[in-house]
């Protein structure tokens, strides 16, 4: 080999090893890309993981708030019913009062205008027979 061959083969050695280099450079910065993009990735996985829990036990509360309050809503349904109950014999009772209420009054008025007849029987013209 002359040494003209062998700086040419030098040179074409020492270009590869430039093209190399390059190409490891290359590597080297997406690698640190993708290790970033996988850094970001397992973030936001375990922003979503966190959410997801809490939204969750909010759910579970809200669940347990739901049966509290159609507990109550029963209870008030109970309530109800027997006031209606009670409202509904109130009223029997208060037509079976006004029933007497008015037998009362017609008694009363027959009472007073017996009365009145009799009195009119003994009186005359608002006098007392018997007076001048």
């Amino acid at each position: 080999m002359t040494p003209e061959d062998m700086e040419k083969s030098l040179g074409g050695l020492t270009s590869k090893v430039k093209h190399m280099e390059d190409a490891q450079i290359v590597q080297g910065v997406l690698e640190r890309r993708i290790e970033d993009q996988i850094q970001g990735l397992t973030a936001a996985l375990e922003f979503t993981e966190r959410r997801t829990r809490e939204a969750l036990e909010v759910a579970d509360r809200v669940a347990h708030g739901a049966d509290a309050l159609l507990k109550v809503a029963a209870g008030h349904e109970q309530r109800l019913a027997a006031a209606e109950e009670r409202l509904s014999s109130a009223e029997d009772r208060l037509q079976g009062v006004e029933e007497r209420v008015a037998r009362l009054e017609s008694g009363m008025i027959s009472l007073f205008e017996r009365m009145d007849r009799f009195i009119r029987g003994l009186e005359s013209n608002g006098h007392k027979q018997g007076n001048p």
